[in-house]
C-alpha cells in the first residue's frame, strides 16, 4: 500500500472519471509490514478519497476496511484507465460500499476487479 512512489487521484462519479492530480508518497520507515503507523502516514496523503485501489491485498487493506471510511479495492488490471473502466462497469457495488462507509458502517467486503469481472474478498 505504501510502497508506491506516488498516488494518482481521480474524481469518479460512478459513470465517468477525470484525473485530478498526482500525489507524492514520502518514504516512510516502517517497523514491520502492514504497520498502523504506515497506514496513518498514507491516510495523510489519500485520506480525503472514498476509494483506494491497489494491486495487492496488503495487510493495511484489511486495516482500511476495518478502521477507516476509505473503501479498499484490489485490481488485477495493470493499466489505470482499464481499471477505472472496469470500476465503472461495477459502479453500483462500489457505490453501495462507499455509501455504507459514509454512514459509519464498515463492510467486510473488499472488491477485487479483473478483466473477467468482480469478486468479493472477505
Amino acid at each position: 500500500m505504501g510502497d508506491a512512489d506516488f498516488f494518482m487521484i481521480y474524481e469518479w462519479n460512478g459513470n465517468e472519471y477525470q484525473f485530478v492530480e498526482k500525489r507524492s508518497n514520502v518514504p516512510f520507515e516502517e517497523e514491520k509490514h502492514g504497520s498502523q503507523k504506515k497506514m496513518q502516514h498514507i491516510l495523510k496523503i489519500v485520506g480525503d478519497c472514498d476509494v483506494f485501489i491497489g494491486g495487492v491485498l496488503s495487510p493495511n487493506f484489511l486495516n482500511l476496511r476495518d478502521k477507516t471510511s476509505v473503501q479498499p479495492v484490489v485490481s488485477k488490471i495493470e493499466e489505470i484507465e482499464k481499471t477505472l473502466d472496469t470500476l465503472n462497469k461495477h459502479a453500483k457495488v462500489i457505490e453501495e460500499l462507499v455509501q455504507s462507509r459514509k454512514e459509519g458502517k464498515r463492510p467486510r467486503a473488499i472488491p477485487r476487479i479483473s478483466e473477467d469481472g468482480i469478486e468479493m474478498l472477505h
